[in-house]
């Protein structure tokens, strides 16, 4: 059935010189399914190593071909429909594309470029967690806290969490004041030192409120100072610094007219005036330019000043538990604090009245976290039941766990974690008969990745970031669950773009766009290709996947017979 995608951001492209065993591939993904298949250590994982270094990955040594200067990797996101407000710094939010590009040395040193700029890669890695996520056999699911920010996703409450997490870092942080000022008798003067401490450090860095988004603004400009000055320098010498210029060619011409006398009226004095002004508008271009080609900074010391500038910010916000534009807000606070405690007032009883101000706030956010988490909870267990059902594991049980069981108004958020008023799991049992038990405990890979399948299809149409890559995630999956397994992935590509490596022929059916990765070796020097497959050459690879490679010829023909059956049924 055809998809409407007019919506959906996706990976167009991307472009791999000298990474490993890839010489130089290019490959234009689908929009929707695209399924990476090859013999074990033919290097499928070397795809995906290429896309996580445009995603901001560490830089490994050994990364770059033998006998290359360096390893480069391009590509090329289309941005319809993605959620940009995270990261409105990086690109703009009616932006239409992003190009990325990493270029790693021998020694593991590493460039990044965004949109041709080139910026820190830290920030390639913010830009690719609001495009790009990726899952392996060692799934972030099995982690508790993924667990709670999967419901919390579900649900659409990803902001009353964070809220929490704020709250709770400040009460805490207030609750650890109060127990040094009963623990110390001192404890009076060491909260004012270490006020005095806090706000001396605000005041020496002297924040201003946006002073972070224009700082990422000029960022973009300086990455890009060096080209930008020799455009305006040949703007300007066009114009009006060199001999012939436009504007000295203007003014040239319109001597000539006038000592003609044959522009004093008509047709020619319009010409005439024109010509003048094109001369006038020339020079003035021409002075602009040189003004702007003279005042931009090409210096790569300030372009770390700036960074330097940037990171100070970011790192003081963290240590206050607020955002980069709160930090101007954040000194009137000490400063009032500071005040507070040097006339004298009790300094336990200004941390009494912020502790309860806190747990007030924290007892609102937390109620309708907890309501909306136990509802979201039963709508999430009702949409994996039939996609287990599908993967023939309709007799399992999956729930929801939230805690607490029930609200109480005397809840202490103290008492509670960073992540909510209570621990949020799922359970699992496999089996009839079995006891639940947290999902990170399923013992058998075919049921823990049947289970995450239905997870991640339950919460397609919630999931914000446009690009999943599944690693081998069937692992363990075989035999007759295979087809339902590959439908639940192609439904999942119906709401993202998908990138599956896999060894499963059944996954492979489903395909939108099919890759091959095989090795070669040729004078003397072994490569990695990565071949598209389509019409015979697909059916051939499904064949091999099913066991027809080196099997004989009737194994052969039967095998070809089946993958071409896979392949219809799948499109069907």
């Amino acid at each position: 059935m055809a998809v409407d995608r007019g919506g959906q951001a996706w990976l167009e492209e991307v472009r791999v010189q000298d990474l490993a065993l890839l010489e130089s591939v290019e490959l234009s993904f689908s929009r929707g399914l695209n399924v990476v298949s090859g013999e074990t250590g033919e290097g499928k994982s070397l795809i995906l190593s290429a896309i996580t270094l445009l995603l901001g990955a560490r830089a490994q040594k050994g990364l770059v071909r033998r006998g290359a200067t360096g390893a480069v990797v391009e590509g090329r996101f289309r941005l319809q429909g993605v959620d940009l407000s995270e990261v409105t710094d990086l690109v703009a939010a009616d932006a239409e594309e992003v190009c990325l590009r990493r270029v790693v040395v021998a020694d593991g040193a590493s460039r990044a470029y965004l949109d041709g700029a080139l910026v820190p890669v830290r920030l390639l890695a913010r830009l690719g967690a609001a495009l790009v996520d990726v899952h392996g056999q060692k799934h972030s699911l099995l982690r508790p806290s993924e667990q709670r920010a999967v419901l919390d996703r579900f649900a659409g409450i990803e902001d009353d969490a964070t809220r929490w997490g704020e709250l709770h870092g400040q009460l805490m942080s207030v609750r650890d004041d109060m127990r040094r000022l009963q623990d110390d008798a001192a404890g009076h003067a060491e909260r004012l030192e270490f006020l005095r401490f806090q706000l001396k450090e605000l005041e020496d860095a002297a924040p201003i409120a946006g002073e972070e988004s224009e700082l990422m603004a000029r960022l973009k400009v300086l990455g890009a100072a060096g080209d930008l000055q020799d455009t305006l320098g040949a703007a300007a010498a066009a114009l009006q610094e060199r001999d012939g210029a436009v504007g000295e060619e203007c003014a040239r011409l319109c001597r000539r007219l006038d000592e003609t006398g044959a522009a004093d009226d008509g047709p020619l004095r319009v010409l005439f005036e024109r010509l003048r002004s094109l001369g006038i508008e020339a020079e003035d271009l021409g002075r602009e330019c040189a003004s702007l080609r003279d005042d931009l900074d090409a210096d790569p010391k300030t372009l770390e000043r700036v960074e330097a500038r940037v990171a100070l910010l970011r790192g003081l916000a963290r240590r206050h538990h607020v955002e980069p534009d709160g930090l101007s807000d954040r000194v009137e606070a000490l400063r009032g604090e500071v005040s507070s405690h040097d006339g004298g007032g009790d300094p336990e009883q200004v941390l009494r009245q912020q502790e309860t101000s806190l747990v007030e706030a924290l007892r609102e956010v937390g109620r309708r976290l907890w309501v909306a988490r136990r509802d979201a909870a039963e709508r999430f267990e009702a949409a994996i039941k039939p996609a287990l059902a599908e993967l023939r594991m309709e007799r399992a049980r999956v729930r929801v766990s939230v805690e607490p069981e029930t609200w109480s108004e005397d809840l202490d958020p103290g008492e509670a974690g960073a992540d909510g008023p209570g621990p949020v799991g799922i359970l699992v049992a496999a089996n009839p008969g079995e006891p639940e038990q947290p999902l990170e405990r399923v013992a058998s890979g075919g049921e823990l990745a049947r289970i995450l399948l239905a997870v991640k299809g339950a919460l397609a149409g919630a999931h914000r970031i446009p690009l999943l890559i599944f690693d081998e995630i069937d692992s363990g999956v075989g035999g007759r669950v295979g087809m339902p397994f590959g439908r639940r992935i192609a439904a999942i590509s119906q709401h993202h773009q998908v990138l599956v490596v896999t060894h499963l022929p059944q996954v492979a059916a489903f395909a939108d766009r099919h890759f091959c990765v095989h090795k070669e070796v040729r004078d003397g020097r072994t490569r990695t290709n990565v071949v598209p497959l389509k019409g015979k050459e697909r059916v051939r690879e499904v064949a091999a996947m099913l066991g027809a490679a080196d099997a004989g010829q009737a194994a052969e023909v039967a095998a070809t017979k089946q993958a071409k059956a896979l392949i219809e049924e799948a499109a069907s």
